[in-house]
């Protein structure tokens, strides 16, 4: 397991989260395409309040957002965990007032994933899957124009959560939340 000091120096500082918040509210390009306005517009936060890995949120599908009571919760699927169990994570009230389920719905009525659509697929191969793509050009994203370094962008998010899970006292889920391997699980 790693140390608290190596997920602390992988995290985003909260300058830099505060920027990546920020610039998911400007208005976007009309040149880019509505799946990247999406993901840039709702992945940070969805990692942000959750500590979900980038690629487990680009992957996601209207079908995967249920209610768990009169919780909604974001379904992570098998596939995409490191820990081979299917997780249920809550959806935090601040994501519902900005409007994430009326996101979520709009993208249900036309039948498409909410950060990808099949239909643009330039034929690459299934190791690298679309919503993989996705989680690639929001770290550019990041990178490029926010100019947020000094942190691999696509994981800062989850070890800020952990590091802020850490300061709160909240032992249970951030011992959860420690990365292991599935070969090392299994042994």
């Amino acid at each position: 397991m790693r140390s608290d000091k190596a997920d602390d120096e992988k995290a985003f500082t909260d300058e830099q989260a505060k920027t990546i918040l920020i610039a998911t509210l400007a208005t976007p390009s009309h040149l880019i395409s509505t799946e990247t306005r999406a993901a840039r517009r709702w992945v940070p936060w969805i990692c942000a309040y959750s500590g979900a890995r980038v690629n487990e949120i680009t992957s996601l599908r209207p079908t995967d957002i249920q209610p768990f009571g009169k919780i909604w919760c974001i379904i992570i699927k098998l596939e995409l965990t490191k820990t081979d169990n299917v997780r249920r994570v809550p959806i935090h009230r601040h994501l519902v007032e900005q409007g994430f389920l009326e996101f979520v719905e709009q993208r249900r009525r036309i039948g498409l994933p909410l950060f990808y659509n099949p239909a643009r697929a330039r034929g690459g191969k299934n190791a690298n899957p679309q919503w993989q793509k996705v989680a690639e050009r929001l770290g550019d994203w990041v990178r490029d124009s926010l100019h947020v370094v000094g942190v691999a962008p696509n994981h800062g998010w989850r070890h800020l959560f952990k590091a802020v899970a850490r300061a709160c006292r909240d032992g249970p889920r951030g011992r959860r939340l420690h990365h292991r391997s599935r070969h090392r699980q299994r042994q």
